[in-house]
């Protein structure tokens, strides 16, 4: 019965939302950490394509990027409590902040 019951609590959701990077890894199978929706959650990154270009320097992060990702989120029961897996599938887009001013427009 409790085995029927925790394969019940056991579900897979696939979406894409905007998130602001915190920290990157350069290690694999380290976790990233992001915020959306007002809180902080740690992904596996499995999106191999951009971690090879941010490991070979093409994709230059610091933190505090927002980026357009493709997440796998897993919940399981474990115990009396919900967990949740987080997965980085794809990084879709790197959103870019426009400035306020152009500063070489600007009088000096």
């Amino acid at each position: 019965m409790e085995n029927t019951i925790q394969n019940a609590m056991q579900n897979t959701n696939t979406i894409e939302d905007i998130y602001i990077l915190l920290t990157p890894t350069a290690k694999r199978d380290c976790k990233w950490e992001l915020e959306g929706n007002g809180s902080k959650i740690k992904c596996i990154m499995k999106d191999g394509e951009f971690f090879s270009r941010y490991l070979s320097n093409i994709e230059k992060l610091g933190g505090n990027e927002k980026l357009r990702i493709r997440m796998k989120i897993d919940s399981f029961l474990e115990g009396n409590k919900v967990r949740k897996k987080y997965t980085i599938l794809k990084i879709t887009e790197k959103i870019q902040e426009r400035n306020l001013f152009n500063w070489q427009e600007v009088d000096k």
